[in-house]
């Protein structure tokens, strides 16, 4: 992939948290932690192109090469998504950049962020200051027009990550199941251009993010609400970003 895009791939790794996805795939939930980990160090060893030695508890190779090397060295940028506060200083020790998720509160966040920077100046792991985010994004004209728009949709959404238990992965007393207005309180960003811009700033100042990722289709909608958003969002809103 690095090379097929001449050197702009990014690999987000996350550890997972559903039952019948590590079932489906024999792997003991109780394991998931340290293969994870030996996948992530393996990977990033072969990606040097070198001849890789490695003893793992799950993976061991004997002289493993890779024939093709990324474009970006050392390795591609490795992000690692997390939403618990024991993954996400798990991550910061070992070095790894935080993907900071799209489904936590925008205090939660504050709170996570500044967690994650204290964890890794004590580890001195070298893991970087400015960290990428995801939003789901939705702009309509008025506040109201894109409220009527997104919440069929991106709540029916949250609704599954609810039944599947993603809201009890973040801390705290997390509730996917609220009314669609409680639930994208401070979590979503939904709203006029106005509304979305000044929401959006929020992010960018405390932070200066590098990278901000948006979700603004969902499963279900139809795809000319998810062009308009698009649009009013190019029109409206991006200009307002560009150089921050």
């Amino acid at each position: 992939m690095d090379v097929i895009t001449g050197g702009n791939f990014t690999l987000s790794a996350a550890l997972g948290y559903r039952d019948a996805e590590y079932d489906n795939f024999g792997v003991p939930r109780r394991t998931r932690v340290s293969r994870y980990l030996e996948c992530l160090e393996a990977m990033r060893l072969l990606w040097s192109g070198e001849k890789v030695n490695y003893d793992g508890q799950y993976f061991q190779l004997r002289d493993a090469q890779l024939m093709l090397r990324p474009v970006q060295q050392p390795h591609p940028p490795v992000w690692v998504a997390a939403n618990s506060d024991a993954a996400i200083t798990r991550a910061a020790r070992l070095g790894y950049t935080w993907y900071v998720n799209p489904h936590a509160r925008f205090d939660t966040i504050s709170q996570q962020v500044e967690m994650y920077h204290e964890a890794a100046g004590a580890a001195g792991s070298g893991a970087p200051e400015r960290l990428p985010i995801g939003r789901e994004v939705f702009v309509g004209r008025t506040h109201e027009e894109a409220f009527a728009s997104a919440a069929p949709y991106l709540g029916g959404k949250y609704e599954a990550y609810a039944q599947w238990g993603q809201d009890k992965a973040l801390p705290g007393e997390e509730n996917f199941r609220e009314p669609f207005a409680d639930l994208a309180r401070d979590r979503f960003v939904i709203g006029s251009p106005d509304e979305v811009v000044e929401e959006l700033s929020r992010y960018r100042e405390p932070w200066e993010c590098p990278t901000v990722c948006f979700r603004m289709m969902w499963p279900g909608m139809p795809l000319a609400d998810g062009i308009a958003n698009l649009e009013l969002f190019a029109e409206r809103v991006a200009p307002h970003l560009r150089g921050g």
